[in-house]
């Protein structure tokens, strides 16, 4: 259980009596322990395909799914919105490779 709430804390809450019973041999505290991983195409096929099982049967686990996805959709907005102008980009990179001897005194 420790896993899952790393792993998907926005679902964590979700967690009760109806999401611990096993679907095609998965519970749904693995499944949701792997779901970022799914998300992101990071496991193996053997375990995608017992996710997507589990997902497929388990409707209180395909819910959290779609959560997870709004909330990675939000993540991934908002990154977009808050890059740094190629000036600043530049300056960051010019001070992180600067001697000591080239940096302005303080």
């Amino acid at each position: 259980m420790r896993r899952a709430m790393e792993r998907s804390f926005v679902g964590i809450a979700m967690i009760d009596e109806t999401m611990d019973g096993s679907v095609d041999g998965k519970s749904c505290l693995e499944a949701l322990a792997q779901i970022f991983e799914y998300l992101a195409g990071e496991l193996s096929l053997e375990a995608d395909a017992r996710v997507r099982a589990h997902l497929a049967a388990c409707g209180p686990c395909s819910s959290q799914l779609m959560l997870d996805r709004a909330y990675l959709s939000l993540l991934r907005s908002r990154s977009l919105l808050d890059k740094a102008s190629p000036s600043l980009r530049r300056r960051i990179v010019q001070a992180l490779f600067a001697t000591e001897e080239s940096r302005p005194p303080r």
